[in-house]
């Protein structure tokens, strides 16, 4: 039945009816109706069902992320603590560490993993295997970085630097420097690390060189003309000032500064500082009473082109020291 027939049936019901007869469940109006809604209920009538299933595919993406969500906020936070705060209590990550270590036949090997930390992270890596180092790295050309440029002669086994009674005396083993052929500065060797025996009493200094910054002067250096350093393959010895400019500029060197050793008098031969440094850490002085020459520094604008060449070295990165001589 039609929705229009319907309706004409629930008008009749309503202004033509008695009230007397309105309300008696056997009145001819109202078993009509009766008969209509159970003929009705009887029938199958299709339902489009496109909007559903869109509703669906709708809905359930919203429920997955629901889902995520709790699962998410299962993992990251916990039940307010004593302080009610409910805050995120994720695990802080382990930090990594900075040196590769092994023990093998009572002796500890070390390479450096990371040459960014900070030394005091060093240093209790090695206390850890009951050894006091003091590892800690300098500025220093392409081909020195990471590697090992400096070991206290004591620890590499200097007998002159070792007590006749010391438990570390000659004929034990000693701190030896591991090389490994896949890193290799040219012209030397290839240290990454070192081997230390387990109960080494005695203190070690370690120096490995890293990167340096933009101005910052070299602590260590290769040789300025090796394989892989700025001035690789360059024959500096001999040239004049002019030719050696022209060749910096090339490969985008300067002059830091120049170094020129002035011969002794009389002699005709250059001499090297002889005075004992006035403490550990002052450079040699010159002996002004006994003739001997000095080493001058000259400015830049007083070193002619014609000036030879003797010497070339690293300084900084994008930056050499020069030594020269006065044209003959």
């Amino acid at each position: 039945m039609t929705d229009d027939r319907i309706d004409e049936v629930v008008g009749r019901l309503r202004p033509q009816v008695e009230a007397s007869s309105r309300l008696d469940p056997a009145a001819p109006a109202a078993r009509e109706l009766r008969s209509m809604i159970t003929t009705q209920s009887q029938e199958r009538i299709p339902m489009p069902l496109e909007p559903r299933t869109r509703r669906l595919l709708i809905a359930a993406p919203v429920t997955a992320a629901v889902a995520v969500g709790a699962v998410a906020a299962t993992v990251l936070f916990t039940p307010s603590g004593p302080d009610g705060d409910g805050s995120p209590l994720a695990p802080a990550p382990a930090q990594a560490a900075v040196l590769d270590m092994s023990v093998a036949d009572g002796v500890v090997v070390a390479e450096v993993v990371d040459p960014t930390a900070e030394a005091e992270r060093y240093a209790a890596e090695f206390a850890e295997h009951g050894l006091d180092v003091d590892l800690r790295f300098v500025p220093a050309s392409p081909t020195l970085v990471g590697n090992l440029v400096y070991l206290d002669s004591h620890a590499s086994g200097g007998e002159e630097d070792v007590p006749a009674d010391s438990s570390q005396a000659a004929g034990e083993p000693q701190v030896e420097i591991v090389e490994s052929p896949r890193q290799c500065a040219p012209g030397g060797g290839c240290p990454v690390g070192v081997r230390i025996p387990e109960g080494y009493s005695a203190p070690v200094e370690i120096v490995f060189g890293r990167e340096a910054q933009p101005g910052e002067q070299y602590d260590a250096s290769n040789t300025a003309t090796a394989e892989g350093e700025a001035l690789e393959g360059l024959e500096a010895d001999g040239m004049t000032m002019g030719e050696l400019r022209a060749a910096l500029a090339e490969r985008g060197q300067e002059v830091a500064e120049y170094r020129q050793n002035v011969p002794v008098e009389g002699t005709g031969e250059e001499s090297a500082p002889v005075a004992e440094p006035t403490s550990p850490d002052a450079p040699p002085e010159q002996d002004t009473g006994s003739g001997a020459g000095e080493t001058l520094e000259p400015a830049e604008d007083e070193v002619d082109d014609d000036w030879l060449v003797e010497d070339v070295a690293l300084w900084a990165p994008g930056e050499v020291l020069v030594f020269v001589a006065e044209p003959v």
